[in-house]
């Protein structure tokens, strides 16, 4: 499976004021900016997966060393720098590969619950499907971002995030079209918690209760 930590150059227009903004109006949505700037990183980079420009990036790096190409990718897995896995998370994740592939009622495949605390969980290999993304350590499909062959302008890159807060946006009725969500019962990622990131440790007290999986299920 190739691994890349993705970063990039945020578009100017999310980091300097325009011109016909007043310094008010401005600084009054700066909250919203980090926001803003992870939906455009996150797009880039699943573009960059799918497009297949990773690879060439990667060959254009000063390594001393050529890097055969993989072959196209069906599937890309999004973790964040601060998400800590449980020991069968990439077993999971190809157990149900081919499911993704397959059913088209499916969205994604997740590894958190967001209802997994350790009062209300007790079965590790149990999934669940979901209506509601969790996030947090997910596998997505190329048809899903590219659009299937027969219904291409239903593809997340056509019109990704425009107003930031991606997590959201993905979980609008009209975006999700009814497809539901593979998730497990206990949480296979653990958010342990960035300060620096765009919520600013919001969330943190809340997701230190989710229960991480120690059990580590065979899924193959």
């Amino acid at each position: 499976v190739p691994l890349y930590r993705m970063g990039h150059i945020p578009p100017k227009s999310l980091l300097e004021k325009p011109e016909d903004i007043d310094q008010w109006e401005w600084e009054d949505h700066a909250w919203e900016r980090p926001y803003k700037l992870l939906a455009v990183h996150y797009g880039w980079a699943i573009e960059q997966i799918f497009s297949g420009e990773v690879y060439t990036n990667d060959n254009q790096m000063d390594h001393n060393r050529k890097i055969p190409q993989p072959p196209m990718a069906k599937r890309v897995i999004i973790l964040e720098e601060d998400i800590e896995i449980a020991r069968d998370f990439f077993s999971y994740m190809n157990a149900t590969a081919d499911l993704l592939d397959t059913d088209s009622t499916l969205f994604a495949v997740s590894a958190f619950n967001d209802n997994g605390k350790e009062q209300l969980v007790a079965d590790p290999t149990r999934l669940l499907r979901s209506d509601f993304f969790p996030g947090l350590g997910w596998m997505m499909s190329r048809h899903v971002w590219d659009g299937p062959l027969h219904h291409p302008h239903a593809g997340l890159k056509r019109e990704w995030a425009p107003g930031g807060f991606w997590d959201d946006w993905i979980r609008e009725p009209n975006i999700r079209r009814g497809r539901q969500v593979i998730r497990p019962e206990i949480s296979r990622t653990f958010h342990f918690g960035n300060v620096k990131g765009a919520s600013s440790g919001e969330q943190t007290l809340k997701l230190s209760k989710i229960r991480l999986d120690s059990v580590d299920v065979d899924w193959d």
